[in-house]
């Protein structure tokens, strides 16, 4: 969901002015009215301010429960990321200061909060809790929180309740089984979202499904919805079509040493294989383990090749030979040094396993060429020649230019921050930061091929509001709901993988004659620009459809009154 960090002047909660009042927009109150009548999901935009809805809502609810013992009622504000989550809690807290706040995130240690008492005091004097869904889904399970202490639950980002995400999971589980028997006692439900359905194909049906699974219909303004579209700026959207080359063409001796290293690798020289080898010769069965790898071939040394060989092939289809080659020789080195100083990271490796792939990349030809540019920009993709270009048409003679762009794999992200930092057409022109969020994988931390991931930058995002970077490149992780400035330019170096990318990426192009850049090969025969809008405007058709919606409210009715059979404990909900 959008922050209101950046919403008109004359209805703004500014950073600047945390604690200034806004003033709703029509559109906006005529939400929360509805919203007030009846569970909602609302559909507006990135921009339009639907974190001004969900504070008004808030505030509402909580003057209608009088904050005495018998009658004590939680608002719970549900978010998908710990970023999110702070980000909305400070909102909260700075629109909202007369009620007591409370902001709960797995890196809390919720898990040991393993007594009621504890919850309590937790909880004790706070009206509004700000939390990801699986801590409220854990404090539902045990019974530590039960439903009907809430009186309104917000699901930010509502389009995740869906399959096992815990979203879904904590309305099938506690929600759904006491509609029948406890309609009353349960809180209000509020969704916020600026496209209702995330898969690629996007039908009536799968909006039904979002709606259903929070028992709420999806809402958009309609009385004031010319209001709304005075404060949100659709960008001009653009499809970049760039020359594909067929996969495999390009040649790089060095790509060819570890294609061959990896097809002709010898599986019984192996240090895992051999030591299974060796403790069957000393009467140990280990027939099942050996007969595993036979047939799946996997050992942490061959894996290892393997996915390097998979990811310097794409990149060098995608970014061009030079880069890929830039990519294994800093991965290469990486793992070299430490190998050579026992690193953390490589704590899962057997010496032997550190010592046979140092062996294999001896043979490679990883002489380093005599300077960075030399090397990275000798061979680019023309696909990426086409984005230095549009760069530079966007951003020359443009002193207040910022921009945003895509991009699908982590390693490509650092790759192509290298590339505009160093290149002399964008070096002057571009202050460039990357953005790519985090993992704690253990698996992921002692893997070879993503040693030249970026480092996630913590001051990226401030750097770009306040002007000392124009650019930032990101994976998907700055699709949804951390506050970016708007931008002028937003860039998808791939195509959208569904609607719900395609419609939040746009929303991150707010600025008056702002672009919104699509690259596609000029031989694909996936979904265009065009078929994307055809199927936001599907989908936009459906939640405005009034048929629709009493249709659905008729066949809601039935499920209300004779429910679904569920075994409940009341003890926990």
């Amino acid at each position: 969901m959008d922050s209101p960090m950046h919403v008109d002047s004359t209805a703004t909660a500014s950073g600047a002015s945390p604690c200034e009042t806004f003033q709703l927009r029509a559109y906006q109150a005529e939400m929360v009215e509805e919203s007030m009548k009846a569970n909602i999901i609302v559909v507006m935009d990135t921009g339009s301010g639907k974190t001004h809805i969900a504070i008004e809502r808030t505030r509402a609810e909580l003057e209608t429960c009088q904050p005495d013992k018998p009658t004590w009622k939680i608002v719970w504000f549900l978010a998908p990321t710990v970023s999110l989550c702070e980000q909305q809690h400070e909102v909260f807290l700075s629109n909202l200061p007369g009620f007591g706040h409370q902001i709960l995130c797995g890196r809390d240690d919720i898990e040991f909060w393993t007594t009621q008492r504890h919850w309590d005091s937790i909880l004790t004097n706070v009206r509004i809790v700000v939390s990801t869904h699986q801590v409220l889904l854990e404090a539902l399970t045990h019974g530590f929180v039960k439903l009907t202490k809430l009186a309104l639950l917000i699901f930010d980002e509502a389009h995740h309740c869906t399959l096992n995400h815990p979203a879904n999971q904590l309305m099938t589980n506690f929600y759904m089984p006491q509609l029948h028997d406890n309609r009353n006692s349960l809180p209000k439900v509020l969704g916020l979202t600026a496209s209702p359905v995330m898969k690629a194909v996007a039908t009536r049906q799968g909006l039904e499904l979002i709606e259903q699974n929070l028992h709420a219909t999806a809402k958009t303004p309609k009385l004031h919805r010319s209001e709304l579209m005075r404060y949100v700026h659709q960008p001009e959207l653009v499809q970049i079509a760039y020359p594909s080359s067929p996969a495999g063409t390009h040649y790089s001796q060095l790509l060819l040493a570890l294609q061959e290293a990896y097809e002709t690798y010898n599986l019984q020289r192996d240090p895992y294989v051999i030591a299974l080898l060796d403790q069957h010769s000393k009467g140990y069965d280990v027939s099942r383990q050996l007969n595993k790898l036979w047939s799946s071939r996997k050992t942490y040394c061959y894996d290892q090749l393997k996915q390097l060989k998979n990811k310097a092939e794409a990149m060098a289809d995608e970014l061009g030979t030079s880069v890929m080659e830039g990519y294994l020789r800093q991965c290469i080195a990486t793992f070299e040094k430490m190998a050579g100083i026992f690193d953390q990271q490589l704590l899962d490796l057997s010496t032997n396993e550190r010592q046979h792939l140092l062996n294999v990349f001896k043979r490679f030809p990883l002489h380093n060429p005599s300077s960075v540019s030399d090397g990275i920009l000798d061979n680019l993709s023309q696909k990426v020649n086409i984005l230095v270009d549009t760069l530079v048409a966007e951003a020359e003679g443009n002193p207040d230019f910022t921009g945003l762009v895509f991009v699908e794999q982590r390693v490509w992200v650092a790759s192509l921050a290298e590339i505009l930092t160093c290149h002399p057409r964008t070096k002057h022109l571009l202050r460039v930061g990357t953005f790519v969020g985090t993992s704690q994988s253990s698996k992921r931390k002692s893997n070879i091929s993503v040693f030249a991931e970026p480092k996630n930058q913590q001051t990226t995002l401030d750097d770009f509001r306040a002007g000392i970077i124009n650019l930032v490149l990101a994976t998907s992780v700055l699709e949804e709901g951390i506050d970016v400035s708007s931008c002028h330019l937003v860039i998808c170096f791939e195509q959208p993988k569904n609607l719900k990318s395609f419609v939040q990426r746009r929303g991150r192009a707010r600025q008056q004659r702002s672009r919104y850049l699509v690259f596609v090969p000029d031989n694909s025969n996936v979904q265009s620009v065009k078929s994307w809008q055809s199927l936001e405007a599907e989908m936009r058709r459906a939640y405005e459809d009034d048929k629709r919606k009493v249709r659905l409210a008729q066949e809601q009715e039935q499920v209300d009154e004779y429910g679904e059979r569920h075994l409940r404990i009341e003890s926990t909900g």
